[in-house]
């Protein structure tokens, strides 16, 4: 083993700081030219961080904003699936109940009637969507479902029609239980108030949502239950009833064509607005990008150079430390 004076030592401890220091330098360079930002933001800037700030401030809120907008757009475009399913059903059905005519078989009409049941029951299902686990027509409730079933709504509305015999007065008795406090809103529907509008940008944000409460959705569930609810009637002593109520049922539903196209343009509006929203947020926020790794960048070949330069420090050091201690480049790595 070679003997050392005090003075060797002393170059040897020596060469061994500026190994690690060269080392930490590689270390540091390397991380940055793999993540081309630089590692010490504070020092590189010479503290003026306040443009930095600024961009990760404005980058954090696009970034809030954008997700809650598509995930807006998500739910718009659900709740309009949902409309335009009810609406098909609503034509669908208005198109058989038309075919009730005086001459129609009994039979028929009983068929028919019972069609509108199951329409109904389909309806309500549509309006008990859910989108990323939340109901779509359930207001600020998204945990539940918007509305009871078919059954527990015809026997709420059978309730409310009990011991009327005219058509006239049942075709009254459920349009106001649809459209009057203490119907349909207190027995049927089982959501909230609507949800509020969400800030989807920094001047910009979203109206409130449909709910299952909207007067356009009442009117397409009154005129399918009053088809429903003719299926009760069609008997020989009442078959002039329950023949009543399938035509009033087919004539709310042609009278409400135009509101559910409405609703639908409504819900088509707000995806638009969202649409444009989205798009300006998502440019700001790739210019806001861009910026940013301006900032944080480092300088391709300036860093590169450092890294060269660190290399050949790193090898001379170990040439160094290997005659000194009279070892080989490879005993020293070791």
């Amino acid at each position: 083993m070679p003997a050392f004076s005090i003075g060797d030592l002393s170059r040897h401890l020596i060469l061994r700081h500026e190994v690690t220091r060269a080392k930490m330098e590689l270390t540091t360079l390397v991380e940055e030219v793999a993540s081309e930002r630089k590692s010490d933001v504070a020092r590189a800037l010479r503290g003026e961080v306040s443009e930095l700030s600024s961009l990760e401030a404005s980058t954090a809120n696009l970034s809030s904003w954008a997700r809650t907008a598509s995930l807006q757009a998500t739910r718009l475009a659900a709740q309009q699936r949902a409309l335009g399913s009810m609406d098909q059903m609503a034509n669908e059905l208005w198109a058989k109940l038309t075919l009730s005519e005086p001459a129609t078989p009994q039979s028929q009409k009983k068929i028919i009637a019972d069609d509108s049941v199951v329409t109904l029951d389909r309806m309500l299902a549509q309006l008990n969507s859910l989108s990323g686990g939340e109901s779509l027509f359930s207001g600020g409730q998204t945990d539940q479902s918007a509305v009871s079933d078919g059954a527990a709504l015809l026997s709420n509305l059978r309730s409310a029609v009990s011991g009327l015999a005219s058509a006239s007065d049942i075709h009254d008795a459920v349009v106001s239980w649809f459209s009057q406090p203490g119907g349909y809103d207190s027995v049927t529907y089982a959501g909230g108030v609507p949800r509020p509008g969400l800030r989807i940008g920094e001047y910009e944000s979203t109206r409130a949502s449909v709910t299952a409460l909207a007067p356009e959705i009442r009117e397409v569930l009154a005129g399918v239950a009053l088809a429903a609810l003719a299926a009760d009637y069609l008997t020989p002593q009442d078959q002039e009833v329950g023949a009543s109520l399938i035509n009033m049922g087919a004539d709310r539903l042609l009278d409400g064509s135009s509101e559910r196209i409405s609703l639908m343009a409504r819900v088509g509006v707000d995806e638009h607005h969202i649409a444009k929203v989205l798009s300006r947020n998502n440019a700001e926020l790739a210019a806001l990008t861009l910026r940013r790794r301006e900032v944080l960048g480092i300088n391709g070949y300036e860093a590169a150079s450092a890294l060269q330069g660190v290399q050949k420090r790193l090898e001379l050091l170990y040439t160094m430390t290997a005659r000194l201690s009279e070892l080989s480049l490879v005993g020293a790595l070791r």
